[in-house]
């Protein structure tokens, strides 16, 4: 098994980390992504199951977040789950519920949907107006994930990184 050793070694010389697609809802995947979250201790972007996995458990996450630049891009479900209430609770208060999970966790939330809403811990928001419903689609998170975290190597601001990410991906859409 991989060993914290092993993976300070992996992430040499990285400039941020992307945890989430893919990864899985398993006792391993929770392991990795609590071991990652100690041993590195950069920029960091949390999707998909990355953020599911800490269902209910705001404190230990931000815990685990604190010192970093770090952003969480969830759905509505996913931060649903988080947050501990439902879809549509998110739905009806979207602003006030990503507000208060970037304060609770010391990170930004990058909520997907419509609209798109990028929150600071500091309480700053903004809002993407890109975007097209091909974007709901399997896999278009990952992409939005990724241009996040090379965004967020390059500025090192998880805000500005989210909103900019946001905006790019729903360009590209076509929109």
């Amino acid at each position: 098994p991989l060993t914290g050793a092993d993976l300070s070694v992996l992430l040499e010389g990285c400039h941020a980390v992307l945890v989430g697609p893919g990864l899985g809802r398993t006792a391993e995947a929770r392991r990795l992504l609590e071991m990652v979250l100690e041993v590195w201790q950069g920029p960091t972007v949390l999707d998909a199951d990355a953020i599911t996995l800490f269902e209910a458990e705001i404190p230990w996450l931000g815990a685990a977040l604190a010192g970093r630049q770090a952003l969480l891009t969830p759905h509505v479900r996913e931060l649903a789950r988080l947050v501990g209430t439902t879809d549509d609770e998110i739905i009806k208060n979207r602003f006030e519920v990503a507000q208060d999970a970037a304060h609770a966790l010391g990170a930004s939330i990058l909520l997907k949907g419509v609209p798109t809403v990028i929150t600071a811990p500091t309480g700053e928001s903004m809002v993407s107006a890109t975007g097209t419903p091909a974007l709901a689609t399997a896999g278009s998170g990952d992409v939005l994930a990724g241009i996040a975290v090379t965004l967020l190597a390059q500025t090192g601001n998880s805000f500005a990184s989210g909103g900019a990410a946001a905006w790019i991906h729903g360009r590209a859409a076509g929109n």
